[in-house]
């Protein structure tokens, strides 16, 4: 499902933007955890580290995934640029065909 957001605008949902928004996230549970860590138990405090410790694996794990599959397109594309241009071409003739007629 995709959501549309009017006042979005395409540098607001890069994934440099989500991968700033992530660590402003991590920075304030963190400085949450130390503000109000007096109330809590050792258990809810190891649960949150455990937690945030989870969510920066799995950031970099992805990050590193992301960048992996870029480089294996971009060669992948570099090795066979025809078959890409006459997709992107057909794609295009398709789309303004289909517009055309609305």
């Amino acid at each position: 499902m995709e959501t549309f957001f009017q006042n979005m605008t395409p540098d607001e949902g890069s994934p440099e933007r989500l991968w700033r928004d992530l660590r402003i996230l991590i920075r304030d549970v963190e400085d949450l955890g130390q503000a109000g860590g007096r109330n809590w138990t050792a258990q809810t405090r190891q649960e949150l580290q455990a937690a945030l410790e989870g969510v920066k694996t799995q950031g970099r794990r992805i990050r590193e995934q992301t960048a992996h599959q870029t480089r294996a397109m971009d060669r992948t594309i570099r090795k066979n640029p025809y078959p890409f241009l006459l997709v992107a071409f057909g794609a295009g003739l398709l789309i303004g065909l289909l517009a055309d007629r609305g």
